[in-house]
């Protein structure tokens, strides 16, 4: 086996090791701060508090080991400006919508069953309320997954391999890794619905192979978590009519910033899908080891932790 997949196998084992033990260490250490935190709608805030600067350290420090890596190289830039890595936000969000429609549409049902513990508050509150309540949860939803997701699976696990192998390994192991992980971390998803999260993740990869920032990836998937929870919630309340428009408005935007900005879209996607014609036998493999190792190590550190508890 070449010394560059010797030492990506052994960096990712020691990094998902930082990954799991970073977010047991926030968890014990809030539980012992404060036990009753745990059943607040506040866990989330102060578990990610300490956990996204215990991770962010955690890939730092083994990158400077194994790659002499900066807080730049991480994804940790401005690139070509705040601006811009908003622009292309909006862009990959509406580039991963448009992907997530069909899935949307023939798995609603699956999805608004996630909130069927709230389908009876949210049928009693009225919409403009349903869409305050939400805007007020979006700071939750922010740090809850795209932080912490695009930091590992963008910043740290694509860049890592696109460096140390090739960009089309880094690519599909980190959109395979990422999607697939769903099913682990969500294991009473629709397979659907993880399936959903592929696209998603290969457009997420196009971008940061293309921004190299975090900002524009963080921006594309804050939004298609943060937007998508709307027609959820309307087609749980039971309002049908809302949903197909709400649904109707984010399509029609969507299509009309794909259009207004047409040429940054070609170039941002470009580079990515030029990456693909690269993937050759010997990258597949590679793509395949990368993304099976992850899973693995995945699998038995969530069944560990589970006997711990």
């Amino acid at each position: 086996m070449p010394k560059n997949t010797v030492l990506s196998v052994i960096e990712v084992l020691v990094a998902l090791i930082a990954y799991f033990l970073s977010g047991g260490v926030a968890s014990i250490t809030i539980k012992a701060l404060s036990p009753e935190i745990g059943s607040t709608p506040f866990w989330t805030i102060f578990h990610r508090s300490f956990y996204i600067p215990l991770m962010l350290l955690a890939l730092y420090l083994i990158r400077r080991v194994f790659g002499r890596w900066s807080l730049g190289d991480l994804g940790l830039r401005r690139g070509e400006g705040f601006k811009a890595n908003l622009r292309d936000g909006l862009i990959a969000f509406s580039a991963s919508f448009l992907a997530f429609l069909p899935f949307g549409v023939v798995l609603m049902p699956y999805y608004a069953e996630q909130l069927s513990a709230y389908a009876e508050t949210i049928r009693d509150m009225s919409i403009p309320i349903l869409v305050l309540m939400f805007l007020a949860f979006s700071p939750i939803v922010l740090i809850d997954s795209p932080i912490p997701e695009e930091i590992f699976f963008r910043g740290y696990y694509q860049g890592m391999l696109s460096e140390r192998l090739k960009p089309v390994i880094g690519v599909l192991a980190s959109t395979l890794f990422f999607g697939l992980g769903h099913a682990l971390g969500h294991p009473d998803w629709h397979p659907g619905m993880v399936a959903a999260t592929i696209p998603l993740g290969l457009i997420f990869a196009f971008t940061y192979h293309k921004t190299k920032s975090l900002i524009s990836v963080i921006t594309a998937h804050f939004l298609i978590n943060f937007i998508l929870v709307y027609p959820m919630v309307f087609y749980a309340a039971g309002h049908t009519s809302i949903f197909i428009l709400t649904c109707l408005a984010i399509t029609l935007a969507s299509i009309a910033i794909l259009t207004f900005y047409r040429y940054r879209t070609r170039d941002l996607f470009l580079d990515g899908l030029m990456s693909l014609r690269r993937l050759d036998h010997k990258s597949l493999l590679l793509v395949s080891l990368f993304t099976a190792l992850p899973l693995a190590f995945s699998c038995l550190a969530i069944v560990f932790m589970s006997h711990l508890s």
